[in-house]
């Protein structure tokens, strides 16, 4: 804050970008997707500070209960949700959702990533450790990991650039696993 006790504008800080409830949130470059009941959000995060609201659409097909979002890199325009039980995409940056089939039931996903430079392929984790792997239109789906003892409470799946071919898996209480994920 200045002085005068008014904020500083030159400072970085929290801005308001939207009131409302959101459950999900994904970004990919400067490019973002939020998710909440009844509507989705979009833009480039880059403008937020500069007080440009958000685009909001009120999607069709997505459910309630939308626990984790992310973007495939561009030039793609996919987005990927997940509820606890089920993966969702969107080709139309949101707009309109469809479930993609499973071949087995889906039970407490909590996050989703699309692989760095593969565009086509998304991972899902479940609480359990177990890491769904969906490659091609519409992805051919494949258990990566089993129902993992150390992974057990897993929280958080992400990929590196950097490293192909690595997962880091965040839990509670088991810290943080790398696993191969070719």
């Amino acid at each position: 804050k200045s002085a005068g006790g008014a904020p500083d504008k030159t400072t970085p800080g929290w801005r308001r970008a939207y009131a409302g409830a959101l459950t999900a949130l994904g970004i990919e470059g400067d490019r973002f997707v939020a998710l909440g009941p009844e509507r989705i959000l979009r833009g480039e995060a880059s403008t937020l500070l500069t007080g440009n609201p958000p685009e909001e659409l009120r999607p069709d097909g997505l459910p309630q209960g939308v626990v984790a979002a992310a973007l495939a890199p561009e030039p793609d325009s996919r987005v990927y949700a997940i509820t606890r039980s089920q993966i969702l995409v969107s080709a139309d940056q949101g707009r309109t959702w469809t479930a993609l089939p499973l071949p087995w039931p889906a039970n407490d996903l909590c996050a989703v990533v699309v692989a760095p430079g593969r565009p086509d392929r998304v991972l899902a984790l479940d609480t359990h450790g177990a890491v769904l792997d969906g490659t091609g239109h519409p992805p051919y789906w494949r258990v990566l990991l089993g129902d993992d003892p150390w992974l057990s409470m897993a929280t958080d799946i992400r990929l590196s650039s950097a490293s192909p071919g690595l997962a880091l898996i965040s839990t509670l209480g088991h810290g943080i696993r790398v696993v191969s994920v070719e």
